[in-house]
């Protein structure tokens, strides 16, 4: 009887003993499309304005790498503190304070690991999910051999994406190396390059003065291409090449379209 009522039990299970009913396929559950969103660089402010709407905190060490090293650690901290306590748990982290001089000469990950060491005791280090190595490095006289090694050094000593920007046009040091790779050219609409199948583009749109670009296209490039990362070029206030002081999207009445193109990416 026990084995009767076994195999009862294994032919309901499948549908009922002899029935030939086909039964509807289960469609795979496929992975949605996820493009981080958020500013380049973090100003004071920023994080409680943009909380928000931003999928990740980007703490840049803007500053003096040789007089404000410590500085610039203790500010990311600061940042990446506020940005938990606030519900972001995504971190981009800027390391070239702590692997190159000013004339990015390559000076290794010593320092990049002490300051991991610090990180994991303040139990922030699980934050970060991609290392910022140098900003435009074809534009700090950075060679490919450079940031090659660069690129490939960093990751090995902390295992996470390696993300860099380069400028609108010329050369791109290092891009073989780097996993997440973006172009910026304000005011020209989503910048394309020509990228691995394992490495994912990132789009960078000028929503500062003067260039007041608007995020849409950039939210539908993302969308429809292996975009990983759409960066908000810039909150904060600050001074153009040219020396003229400019607005950022903060202040210049785009952060509304900006608060929606997070919203439309799901940050």
């Amino acid at each position: 009887m026990r084995l009767l009522l076994l195999v009862a039990l294994l032919l309901s299970a499948c549908g009922g003993g002899g029935s030939s009913s086909p039964q509807t396929p289960v469609a795979p559950v496929v992975a949605p499309h996820v493009v981080d969103f958020g500013y380049f660089g973090t100003g004071d402010g920023q994080i409680a304005a943009t909380a928000g709407h931003v999928s990740f905190v980007h703490a840049v060490d803007w500053g003096d790498w040789a007089k404000d090293r410590e500085a610039i650690k203790a500010r990311i901290i600061a940042q990446m503190q506020e940005a938990r306590a606030r519900g972001i748990n995504r971190i981009i982290l800027s390391t070239g304070f702590l692997t190159f001089d000013s004339q990015c000469n390559w000076l290794g990950t010593k320092d990049l690991l002490l300051f991991k060491i610090q990180l994991d005791a303040l139990d922030l280090s699980r934050m970060v999910v991609m290392l910022y190595p140098m900003d435009e490095p074809e534009n700090h006289g950075c060679s490919g051999a450079t940031m090659a090694q660069a690129f490939m050094q960093t990751r090995a000593a902390w295992t996470l994406p390696i993300g860099v920007i380069y400028g609108p046009n010329g050369p791109t040091p290092g891009i073989d190396q780097a996993t997440d790779v973006g172009r910026d050219n304000y005011g020209h609409g989503p910048q394309a390059l020509n990228l691995r199948p394992d490495q994912h583009l990132m789009l960078i749109a000028g929503g500062a003065n003067p260039y007041r670009e608007g995020p849409q296209a950039f939210v539908d490039y993302a969308k429809a291409n292996n975009v990983s990362v759409l960066w908000a070029f810039l909150f904060v206030p600050y001074t153009d090449p040219q020396g003229k002081p400019q607005l950022g999207i903060g202040a210049n009445g785009m952060l509304p379209a900006y608060n929606a193109a997070g919203d439309a990416l799901g940050a």
